[in-house]
């Protein structure tokens, strides 16, 4: 499934803003998180073309938390909810209501 940029609507997003909790295309990451030094510092995960880790740390040791338990890495985004979820937060939460759209980081 492929969620579109919550700024233009048009686009497919390439990346999730966790501080402004949004999902943005490659133009509306680039004019939001270029506006202001504040704005790019925040931590953005790339939604189309995963980016390596580096050799320094272990895989998935810059991934976002779960944003309900704050321990577990986030495997899961939700859309409605625009929560990141790792998968025993998520399991709960979404096998009650199929109605949910969530896709994998």
């Amino acid at each position: 499934m492929r969620v579109q940029c919550d700024v233009c609507g048009t686009e497919p997003a390439a990346v999730l803003c966790c501080a402004d909790e949004a999902a943005l295309c490659s133009a509306c990451d680039r004019r939001v998180h270029h506006a202001n030094r504040l704005a790019g510092k925040h931590r953005r995960f790339p939604l189309l073309h995963p980016e390596p880790s580096s050799s320094s740390s272990s895989p998935g040791d810059d991934a976002p938390l779960c944003d309900v338990c704050k321990e577990k890495r986030g495997l899961v985004f939700c859309v409605e909810d625009r929560a990141i979820l790792c998968a025993d937060c998520d399991d709960p939460i979404h096998t009650a209501n199929d109605k949910y759209e969530s896709f994998c980081l």
